[in-house]
C-alpha cells in the first residue's frame, strides 16, 4: 500500500500508536462497533439534526436472514441502527442540548461539521470541526464518553485529543484561539462538562503533531510494528 499525501487526525493517531495501525485504518479493516456508530449518530443528532436521515436508517427486526440482507442492500449509503440505539441517542442528544454552557455554545456557533485543509510541512491534511463560533472567535469538538468528570480529564492530559485541537487551531493560524471539548456521558444522567485545552496541553499537542509528521516523511510505507529492538521494562518505566 502507498504512502498517501492526505492525513487527518485519526489517521496521523492511528500513524502515532504505529505504522501498522495507520496501514490497517487505510485498509478499511479497522471494524465500525456499535459505540462508534452511537457517537456519529450522536454527533449528527445535536449538530445537523435536519441530516439525520440522509445519513441514517432504523432497522427494527432481527439482523438475519433474506429480509436483512435485502434491506442492508437496499440502504448501503446509510449506516443502519435499531430503535434501542437510536432512541438512546436521541435521549443522550436532547439533554445535553439542555445543558446551559454547551446551548450558549451552539448558540454562538455559525458552522458546525465545518470541513478544513490545511498543509503543514510538505504534508496535506483535512478534517471536521464540529463547531466554530462567530468570526472565528472559538472552536469545539464533542466527544461522547462514560465519563465526564475526573476520567475524561485524565484522558485530556494524556491522550492524543491536545494535538487534535493543535491541528485545528494551526488550520485557523492561531495556537491562541480557545478551543473547547464538550464531554458527554452516554448514560443518565447524561452529564455534560464543557474543557477548555489549556496553552500548555496546546503545545503539546502541537509538539506530537509537528514529530509525527517528521516522523511520517521518513517513513517508507512498509509495515512496521512499535519497534524493532527488545525493550526491557523497569519498575520506574526509564528502560
Amino acid at each position: 500500500m502507498e504512502k498517501r499525501n492526505l492525513l487527518s487526525f485519526t489517521s496521523l493517531s492511528e500513524f502515532g500508536k504505529s505504522a501498522n495501525h495507520l496501514l490497517t485504518y487505510w485498509s478499511g479493516d479497522k471494524i465500525q462497533t456499535s459505540a462508534m456508530l452511537e457517537g456519529k449518530l450522536t454527533h449528527k443528532l445535536i449538530l445537523e439534526e435536519d441530516k439525520v436521515e440522509e445519513s441514517f436508517v432504523i432497522y427494527k427486526d432481527r439482523r438475519q436472514g433474506g429480509k436483512w440482507e435485502e434491506f442492508k442492500e437496499k440502504h448501503k449509503d446509510k449506516d443502519i441502527v435499531n430503535e434501542k440505539e437510536y432512541y438512546s441517542c436521541v435521549n443522550l442528544s436532547e439533554s445535553a442540548k439542555k445543558d446551559p454552557l454547551f446551548s450558549e455554545m451552539l448558540l454562538k456557533a455559525t458552522q458546525v461539521e465545518k470541513h478544513v485543509a490545511w498543509e503543514r510541512e510538505g504534508v496535506k491534511f483535512h478534517g471536521y470541526i464540529d463547531g466554530i463560533g462567530e468570526e472565528e472567535s472559538f472552536y469545539f469538538d464533542v466527544k461522547t464518553c462514560q465519563d465526564s468528570g475526573e476520567k475524561f480529564q485524565r484522558d485530556l492530559r494524556y491522550n492524543d485529543m491536545p494535538m487534535q485541537a493543535a491541528m485545528y487551531l494551526d488550520w485557523a493560524g492561531d495556537l491562541t484561539k480557545p478551543f473547547y471539548f464538550v464531554a458527554i456521558e452516554k448514560k443518565a444522567p447524561f452529564n455534560v462538562q464543557v474543557y477548555q485545552v489549556g496553552q500548555d496541553l496546546i503545545q503539546k499537542g502541537y509538539n506530537k503533531y509537528t514529530r509525527l509528521i517528521k516522523e511520517y516523511k521518513e517513513w517508507d510505507g512498509s509495515p512496521r510494528s512499535y519497534s524493532d529492538k527488545i525493550i526491557t521494562v523497569n519498575l520506574n518505566n526509564n528502560g
